[in-house]
């Protein structure tokens, strides 16, 4: 009999240890962090008796994105189950009330200590009649105390004053507002055939905590190289300490919508349409330059910081990423047609390797040429062509200009239709002592009616992109050298219809004939 009582003990002793939940922390080794997001990753152990066990991790992030939680076990255990729990504080609102009224109770006592060391100073400090002349050491030092001790009691009772009334307003909050704010834990149910240590993984996404990037480009004198060094600024929202973490920067916003896109037919008639034309890019595909193609650079998605990281809870984090230097290749670009400036570009080739942001919007980057800094420019990570094209503001030492030499309006043809000829001239100077290449558009218009016919006539070598009607000139100009460019075209329409040109009637001489 007592064999048996002894078993029956140790089975319900084990049955209570079973039901019993073990509390544990799993520190927080690992934190990638994305623009929108981060995935913040616990490794630790716990050791269990045999049977099914309940593990509470505590000190974890105070947001955890929906169905992000997973758990991970070592080979001696099953898992059963994972999920995030909130849990009230363990103080009631009773308890914390009867805490704040014991502090403003002191507190009460220090400003009555204060008040009455004032008093006690004031009612002392006037000397009688006939000793001023005379003051001793001691004197002079009660004097000096009076001076500084008076401005110490006011201070000492206004921030006495500051802090009851956030205690006040505390209790009133607790008085109407129930038991105060929740933490997270998160609940693993562990099977275990025999006693041992467990190792356990945990992953989940934080929504609160990003970083976000300002990227620096420098350029050279020579103007051969790019030089690219961002700053970034990582935000620990998390309501957890990131102590010696392990941090990745993630170049990219997370989209955790997944779902395959549907391709519906699209149907067009006069009563109603169904579908649209969809989403345009804003860059389209451009021709690879000449030559054989290289293999294309690996873009980089991820930066790991070298050393661990330690980051407070509702702090930010700078840091420097690494410099990277690319192969740069300058180009003079005038549009006279909008400006009479001429900007200098630099055309980096293998720009996917750099740590921008893969992001659907353009970024703005500061640009430093030759020590100083020029502007902002915008850059489109996702653009499609194969060089990055980097603005490094306007020179002066190259002159455009842009003249009007014939505006002809009249009617051709039997049916007299209305047909206007104008002619343009460019003119480009190089006042530099070195040679350059420029790069000069402008364009013809593009007709969206049958009936209005647009043809170039004369362009003087200018490649025509026949859909945007962009005329393009590439240019070698020798130190002091300077090209005139010239190209005309014709527009024919109707003698019933009108086109608005919108040009004024002036014609102007070039400015280097």
């Amino acid at each position: 009999m007592k064999i048996h009582l002894l078993f029956l003990c140790w089975g319900i002793t084990q049955w209570a240890a079973a039901q019993t939940p073990v509390t544990t922390t799993l520190p927080l080794r690992t934190v990638t962090v994305a623009f929108d997001q981060a995935e913040l990753q616990h490794q630790g152990s716990v050791t269990l008796p045999a049977g099914r066990h309940t593990v509470w991790v505590e000190n974890v992030a105070s947001s955890i994105g929906y169905a992000s939680l997973q758990a991970e076990v070592s080979d001696n255990a099953e898992l059963i189950s994972v999920a995030e729990q909130q849990v009230r504080p363990a103080s009631s609102v009773a308890d914390s009330a009867s805490l704040l009224e014991t502090q403003l109770r002191r507190l009460e006592a220090e400003l009555k200590g204060l008040e009455e060391e004032k008093a006690f100073l004031q009612a002392n400090r006037s000397l009688p009649s006939g000793t001023q002349t005379g003051w001793s050491t001691e004197l002079q030092k009660g004097a000096a105390f009076l001076r500084t001790r008076l401005p110490n009691i006011q201070t000492e009772t206004e921030e006495l004053t500051a802090r009851r009334l956030r205690l006040t307003r505390l209790g009133e909050k607790l008085r109407t507002g129930g038991s105060g704010p929740r933490r997270n834990r998160v609940e693993i149910v562990l099977e275990l055939p025999q006693p041992a240590t467990v190792q356990l993984t945990l992953r989940y996404v934080d929504r609160q905590s990003s970083w976000d990037s300002a990227p620096e480009i420098r350029v050279p004198e020579a103007a051969r190289e790019l030089q690219v060094r961002i700053q970034g600024s990582v935000h620990n929202n998390s309501g957890l300490d990131w102590n010696r973490v392990a941090l990745q920067l993630k170049n990219e916003e997370v989209d955790n919508d997944i779902t395959r896109p549907s391709l519906d037919p699209w149907t067009m008639n006069y009563r109603r349409s169904r579908g649209s034309e969809g989403r345009i890019d804003k860059f389209v595909v451009k021709g690879t330059a000449t030559g054989q193609n290289a293999a294309p650079a690996e873009p980089t998605s991820f930066y790991a910081v070298p050393q661990p990281v330690s980051i407070g809870a509702g702090e930010d984090y700078e840091l420097q990423l690494p410099a990277q230097t690319l192969v740069a290749r300058t180009e003079y670009l005038a549009v006279p047609k909008l400006s009479e400036k001429v900007f200098l570009q630099a055309k980096v080739l293998g720009w996917e390797k750099l740590y921008l942001p893969a992001t659907e919007e353009e970024i703005e980057a500061d640009v430093y040429y030759r020590g100083s800094f020029v502007g902002t420019t915008e850059v489109a990570p996702r653009a499609f062509n194969d060089s990055l094209e980097i603005s490094l503001g306007y020179d002066d030492q190259i002159v455009v200009g842009r003249t009007k030499t014939e505006d002809f309006s009249g009617k051709s043809g039997l049916g007299g239709q209305h047909k206007i000829r104008l002619t343009y001239e460019i003119n480009v100077r190089n006042r530099h002592a070195q040679p350059v290449r420029v790069r000069v558009l402008d364009q013809i218009p593009v007709s969206q009616e049958g009936d209005l016919r647009v043809k170039l006539e004369e362009s003087t070598g200018a490649l025509l992109d026949e859909a945007s009607g962009k005329l393009t000139w590439l240019l070698s100009l020798a130190p002091g050298a300077s090209r005139r460019l010239r190209f005309t075209f014709t527009v024919e329409y109707p003698k019933d219809k009108n086109v608005d040109f919108q040009r004024p009637r002036v014609v102007r001489s070039p400015k280097f004939r």
